[in-house]
Protein backbone atom coordinates (compact mmCIF):
# COMPACT_ATOMS: atom_id res chain seq x y z
CA UNK A 1 0.00 0.00 0.00
CA UNK A 2 1.11 3.40 -0.77
CA UNK A 3 1.28 6.68 1.31
CA UNK A 4 -2.31 7.80 -0.54
CA UNK A 5 -3.93 4.93 0.16
CA UNK A 6 -2.34 4.91 4.17
CA UNK A 7 -3.90 8.73 3.62
CA UNK A 8 -7.36 8.29 2.46
CA UNK A 9 -8.19 5.04 4.88
CA UNK A 10 -7.41 7.24 7.87
CA UNK A 11 -9.25 10.22 6.18
CA UNK A 12 -12.62 7.76 6.16
CA UNK A 13 -11.77 5.95 9.64
CA UNK A 14 -12.08 9.69 10.81
CA UNK A 15 -14.87 10.89 9.26
CA UNK A 16 -16.81 7.41 10.53
CA UNK A 17 -15.50 8.45 14.00
CA UNK A 18 -17.07 11.79 14.00
CA UNK A 19 -20.27 10.57 12.16
CA UNK A 20 -20.32 7.96 15.32
CA UNK A 21 -19.45 10.35 18.14
CA UNK A 22 -22.31 13.11 16.82
CA UNK A 23 -24.72 10.37 17.27
CA UNK A 24 -23.67 9.51 20.63
CA UNK A 25 -23.48 12.99 21.29
CA UNK A 26 -27.56 13.25 20.15
CA UNK A 27 -28.32 10.11 21.75
CA UNK A 28 -27.07 11.39 24.71
CA UNK A 29 -28.81 14.69 25.04
CA UNK A 30 -32.22 12.81 24.17
CA UNK A 31 -31.82 9.82 27.02
CA UNK A 32 -31.16 12.83 29.70
CA UNK A 33 -34.31 14.81 28.50
CA UNK A 34 -37.14 13.12 30.46
CA UNK A 35 -40.13 14.65 28.68
CA UNK A 36 -38.97 12.41 25.61
CA UNK A 37 -38.39 9.52 27.26
CA UNK A 38 -41.88 10.16 28.85
CA UNK A 39 -43.20 10.56 25.08
CA UNK A 40 -41.25 8.03 23.65
CA UNK A 41 -43.13 5.50 26.48
CA UNK A 42 -46.38 7.00 25.54
CA UNK A 43 -46.01 6.53 21.88
CA UNK A 44 -44.89 3.30 22.51
CA UNK A 45 -47.51 1.97 24.74
CA UNK A 46 -50.16 3.19 22.27
CA UNK A 47 -48.78 0.87 19.79
CA UNK A 48 -48.49 -1.80 21.90
CA UNK A 49 -51.95 -1.89 22.82
CA UNK A 50 -53.54 -1.45 19.53
CA UNK A 51 -51.40 -4.26 17.88
CA UNK A 52 -51.69 -6.55 20.34
CA UNK A 53 -55.46 -5.43 21.53
CA UNK A 54 -56.86 -8.57 21.44
CA UNK A 55 -54.79 -10.30 23.59
CA UNK A 56 -54.62 -7.34 26.17
CA UNK A 57 -58.44 -6.11 26.29
CA UNK A 58 -60.50 -7.84 29.23
CA UNK A 59 -63.82 -7.66 27.76
CA UNK A 60 -65.06 -7.62 24.09
CA UNK A 61 -65.05 -3.68 23.27
CA UNK A 62 -68.83 -3.78 21.87
CA UNK A 63 -70.56 -6.36 24.29
CA UNK A 64 -73.12 -4.52 25.60
CA UNK A 65 -74.56 -5.64 28.81
CA UNK A 66 -77.76 -3.23 29.99
CA UNK A 67 -77.53 -4.43 33.45
CA UNK A 68 -74.17 -3.43 34.16
CA UNK A 69 -74.69 0.07 32.95
CA UNK A 70 -73.01 3.38 33.63
CA UNK A 71 -70.80 1.60 37.01
CA UNK A 72 -68.56 3.86 38.40
CA UNK A 73 -64.48 3.30 37.96
CA UNK A 74 -62.49 1.00 40.43
CA UNK A 75 -62.15 2.50 43.80
CA UNK A 76 -65.74 4.06 43.92
CA UNK A 77 -69.11 3.38 45.70
CA UNK A 78 -70.67 0.64 43.60
CA UNK A 79 -67.70 -0.28 41.39
CA UNK A 80 -66.62 -3.68 39.72
CA UNK A 81 -63.59 -4.94 40.17
CA UNK A 82 -63.98 -6.62 36.84
CA UNK A 83 -64.39 -2.95 34.86
CA UNK A 84 -61.20 -0.85 35.90
CA UNK A 85 -62.44 2.45 34.49
CA UNK A 86 -66.13 1.20 34.62
CA UNK A 87 -68.56 0.76 31.68
CA UNK A 88 -70.62 3.63 29.64
CA UNK A 89 -74.27 4.50 29.39
CA UNK A 90 -74.84 0.65 27.15
CA UNK A 91 -72.79 -1.25 29.44
CA UNK A 92 -69.18 -1.65 27.28
CA UNK A 93 -66.34 -1.97 29.30
CA UNK A 94 -64.31 1.64 29.02
CA UNK A 95 -60.55 0.29 29.15
CA UNK A 96 -61.37 -2.48 26.52
CA UNK A 97 -63.03 0.14 24.49
CA UNK A 98 -59.44 2.57 24.64
CA UNK A 99 -57.37 -0.28 23.53
CA UNK A 100 -59.20 -0.77 20.60
CA UNK A 101 -59.63 3.12 19.77
CA UNK A 102 -56.04 2.79 20.41
CA UNK A 103 -56.12 1.43 16.88
CA UNK A 104 -58.10 3.97 15.00
CA UNK A 105 -55.79 6.46 16.36
CA UNK A 106 -52.57 5.18 14.77
CA UNK A 107 -54.70 4.20 11.42
CA UNK A 108 -55.88 8.13 11.36
CA UNK A 109 -53.09 10.00 12.38
CA UNK A 110 -49.88 7.24 10.61
CA UNK A 111 -52.09 8.16 7.11
CA UNK A 112 -52.85 11.88 7.66
CA UNK A 113 -49.13 12.86 8.41
CA UNK A 114 -48.01 10.06 5.58
CA UNK A 115 -50.75 12.08 3.00
CA UNK A 116 -49.99 15.33 3.87
CA UNK A 117 -46.23 14.60 3.73
CA UNK A 118 -46.59 13.63 0.28
CA UNK A 119 -48.99 16.10 -0.85
CA UNK A 120 -47.24 18.55 0.89
CA UNK A 121 -43.49 17.26 -0.50
CA UNK A 122 -45.19 17.26 -4.63
CA UNK A 123 -46.02 20.76 -3.80
CA UNK A 124 -42.93 22.26 -2.54
CA UNK A 125 -40.90 20.38 -5.02
CA UNK A 126 -43.11 21.57 -8.07
CA UNK A 127 -43.12 25.05 -5.99
CA UNK A 128 -39.54 25.39 -5.93
CA UNK A 129 -37.88 24.10 -9.24
CA UNK A 130 -40.67 26.08 -11.38
CA UNK A 131 -40.67 29.03 -9.83
CA UNK A 132 -42.66 31.92 -10.84
CA UNK A 133 -46.14 31.93 -11.46
CA UNK A 134 -46.59 28.15 -10.29
CA UNK A 135 -44.56 29.44 -6.99
CA UNK A 136 -46.58 32.00 -6.51
CA UNK A 137 -49.90 30.10 -6.81
CA UNK A 138 -48.86 27.25 -4.62
CA UNK A 139 -47.65 30.25 -1.55
CA UNK A 140 -51.12 31.95 -2.38
CA UNK A 141 -52.52 28.69 -1.61
CA UNK A 142 -50.94 27.87 1.13
CA UNK A 143 -50.95 31.28 2.92
CA UNK A 144 -55.26 31.11 2.27
CA UNK A 145 -54.86 27.20 3.85
CA UNK A 146 -53.25 29.01 6.93
CA UNK A 147 -55.99 31.91 7.54
CA UNK A 148 -58.58 29.47 7.26
CA UNK A 149 -59.76 27.91 10.62
CA UNK A 150 -59.06 24.10 10.66
CA UNK A 151 -62.24 23.53 12.36
CA UNK A 152 -64.74 25.47 9.49
CA UNK A 153 -62.41 23.70 7.21
CA UNK A 154 -62.97 20.23 8.57
CA UNK A 155 -66.54 20.69 9.27
CA UNK A 156 -67.29 21.91 5.66
CA UNK A 157 -65.30 18.64 3.99
CA UNK A 158 -66.86 16.20 6.19
CA UNK A 159 -70.49 18.16 5.55
CA UNK A 160 -70.24 17.56 1.66
CA UNK A 161 -68.21 14.37 1.79
CA UNK A 162 -69.99 12.20 4.83
CA UNK A 163 -68.25 11.41 8.68
CA UNK A 164 -66.76 8.52 7.70
CA UNK A 165 -62.61 7.29 8.55
CA UNK A 166 -61.32 7.91 5.36
CA UNK A 167 -63.09 11.75 4.90
CA UNK A 168 -61.14 12.37 8.53
CA UNK A 169 -57.83 11.17 6.99
CA UNK A 170 -58.49 13.36 3.62
CA UNK A 171 -59.32 16.35 5.91
CA UNK A 172 -56.34 16.13 8.02
CA UNK A 173 -53.98 15.69 5.13
CA UNK A 174 -55.13 18.82 3.67
CA UNK A 175 -55.02 20.91 6.06
CA UNK A 176 -50.95 19.40 6.95
CA UNK A 177 -49.43 19.70 4.06
CA UNK A 178 -48.56 23.60 4.36
CA UNK A 179 -46.06 23.11 6.97
CA UNK A 180 -44.13 20.42 4.12
CA UNK A 181 -44.40 22.19 1.20
CA UNK A 182 -43.03 25.20 2.66
CA UNK A 183 -39.67 23.48 3.83
CA UNK A 184 -39.45 21.40 1.21
CA UNK A 185 -39.32 24.53 -1.21
CA UNK A 186 -36.93 26.10 0.96
CA UNK A 187 -34.70 23.14 0.33
CA UNK A 188 -35.37 23.03 -3.37
CA UNK A 189 -34.74 26.86 -3.95
CA UNK A 190 -31.52 26.92 -1.91
CA UNK A 191 -30.74 23.90 -3.99
CA UNK A 192 -31.58 25.13 -7.19
CA UNK A 193 -29.41 28.35 -6.33
CA UNK A 194 -25.96 26.48 -6.33
CA UNK A 195 -23.64 25.01 -8.87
Amino acid sequence: MNVWENAAKSLEFLEGERRVTRWRKILRKWVENKGAIFGLIMVLCVIISGVFAPYLSPHDPILQDVEKRLLPPVGQAGSDPQYLLGTDHLGRDIVSRLIYGSRISLVVSTSAVAFSGILGTIIGLLSGFYGGRVDSIFMRLADVQLAFPFILLAIAIIAVLGPNLQNIIIVMGITGWVIYARVVRAEVLSLREKE
